[in-house]
């Protein structure tokens, strides 16, 4: 005869091994980036690498990022509410990737791309100019509210004493 105390342990002990994942299954699932941690610089320090597209038919087409443009005034601060003093960042740039080796163009769509030191991202690009026989660009414009607690942690330390 079994204790109310042996089967309360006995079904601890199954729901707590039920919720335990291997961890070559874990490393295998594909983590997305935070796409608010990723700052303007750690773009820039990304041109001239490689993206590959993940899912659907353009899967495994890849994407060269050329440049990273920051827009005129792209950190500067806003006042959200008037007479407050909550305050936050306006961060706006924009990437220019071309597809790298031969291919169509790619219709402006939401994809996801994986790289090898962001992970998977979700980014949604634009074709952009002319096509040339190096292929035709393709732009992807970020417009965000950067939190101050995000600028607080260094991540646009330049404007970082602006925000209290």
């Amino acid at each position: 005869m079994s204790t109310r105390r042996d089967f309360l342990l006995g079904c601890s002990a199954f729901a707590a091994s039920a919720g335990l994942v291997p961890l070559s299954v874990m490393a295998a699932v594909p983590r997305a980036a935070d796409m608010d941690a990723i700052s303007v610089s750690t773009w820039e320090s990304q041109i001239n690498t490689e993206f590959v597209l993940e899912e659907g038919a353009c899967a495994g087409r890849r994407l060269a990022l050329e440049s990273v443009e920051r827009a005129p005034g792209s950190q500067r601060i806003v006042t959200l509410e008037e007479g407050s003093a909550r305050r936050e960042c306006v961060e706006s740039f924009s990437l220019l990737f071309r597809v790298v080796g031969s291919g169509d163009d790619l219709p402006q769509n939401t994809y996801t791309f994986r790289h090898s030191r962001l992970g998977q991202l979700q980014v949604f690009i634009v074709p952009v100019g002319e096509a040339t026989a190096a292929g035709r660009l393709h732009e992807a414009v970020f417009n965000r509210l950067v939190r101050p607690g995000r600028i607080a942690q260094g991540v646009h330390a330049a404007i970082d004493p602006l925000i209290s």
